[in-house]
């Protein structure tokens, strides 16, 4: 018990060290480049990205996948576009979602591939999907946000338990 709370209070530290450290670069992140022009960025974060596709580990076991490398072109490509940002709280905030997405949810998915069946890796994958989906529908407009989740919900819950309720009556 002792040390799960030593461990949790070293990641909150872990945390707070993180989140401290990328406000404080936030501002020279945002003129990082001004002097290149916006093409040349755009060109560097399309390269980048594509890096990233081609080095990921997908699961399989070939000489090309290199998870340093994929994960340095990932942050690289997202350092890239933060930089063109007008704020510097726009700039930490993709900062931070680049290093949820490219560090967090590869550890995560690789937990979850090794444990899932891939039937429950594809449910999982959905999940996600549909939640990214809705946040930005409920930045649009919040009436198709709650449409949205609404049928989300009777999708995913209501209507396959009210088929395994029914089930006893099949003939």
């Amino acid at each position: 018990m002792l040390t799960q709370t030593l461990e949790l209070g070293s990641q909150h530290k872990s945390a707070i060290i993180f989140l401290v450290s990328g406000f404080a670069v936030s501002p020279v992140l945002k003129t990082l480049t001004e002097t290149i022009s916006t093409d040349t960025i755009w060109l560097m974060v399309i390269l980048m990205m594509a890096m990233h596709l081609v080095f990921y580990d997908y699961g399989v076991q070939c000489a090309i996948v290199s998870t340093p490398i994929s994960l340095n072109a990932g942050i690289f490509g997202a350092v890239c576009l933060a930089s063109r940002l007008k704020t510097t709280l726009q700039a930490f905030t993709l900062l931070i979602w680049a290093s949820d997405v490219f560090v967090l949810f590869t550890g995560l998915r690789n937990k979850f591939r090794d444990k899932l069946s891939l039937f429950e890796q594809s449910l999982f994958s959905l999940a996600i999907v549909s939640i990214s989906l809705a946040s930005v529908t409920f930045v649009l407009n919040w009436v198709f946000a709650l449409m949205y989740l609404i049928l989300l919900v009777a999708i995913n819950f209501v209507i396959p338990f009210g088929f395994y309720k029914l089930q006893p009556l099949k003939e």
